[in-house]
């Protein structure tokens, strides 16, 4: 009878660094994750109460209606909560242009709309300049954020001391 070589499999040097590279990764993306997890179901931050407009013009018509009442606003680069949708307006777009007299007139863009989304949130700080959850907001800020489904990016045009 001949003898059956069987090949065994060796667990080399270079096994180890793939699996501590493959668990290096998993752990990586878990801490994302999961700081994504809670950011987004962060409890209402400490502080008084305020409210802020965020200005998003060019919208399309077809995603105007995304935003709704409730909605979890999250700032995009550092994935923190900062506040919730209180009401919104939808106001069509205006642009310039000429008639056939060669006059300038504004007119409603036919395929775009401008949203003002009010926000609630509690934060500290005072006088126009507040802190939520780390992230600063004062008039004036450039805001990239998203709400469920859907990523705008935005300008805040007033805060204000809410009055509850």
């Amino acid at each position: 009878m001949a003898k059956i070589k069987e090949k065994r499999k060796k667990f080399n040097f270079i096994d180890a660094i793939l699996l501590m590279v493959i668990l290096v990764l998993v752990a990586a993306f878990s801490y994302i994750g999961f700081k994504a997890y809670d950011n987004y179901f962060q409890k209402q931050a400490s502080g008084i109460p305020i409210k802020y407009q965020i200005l998003v013009e060019g919208v399309s018509n077809d995603i105007k209606y995304s935003v709704n009442k409730g909605d979890a606003v999250i700032e995009t680069a550092t994935l923190t909560s900062i506040g919730k949708v209180l009401e919104y307006s939808i106001t069509p777009s205006k642009f310039m242009g000429v008639d056939e007299n060669g006059n300038v007139v504004v007119n409603d863009h036919p395929s775009e709309s401008d949203i003002l989304i009010t926000v609630e949130v509690n934060a500290t700080g005072i006088g126009g300049t507040y802190d939520i959850n780390g992230y600063s907001i004062t008039a004036g800020k450039d805001l990239n954020f998203r709400i469920p489904g859907l990523r705008m990016q935005g300008k805040c045009i007033a805060v204000e001391e809410s009055d509850e």
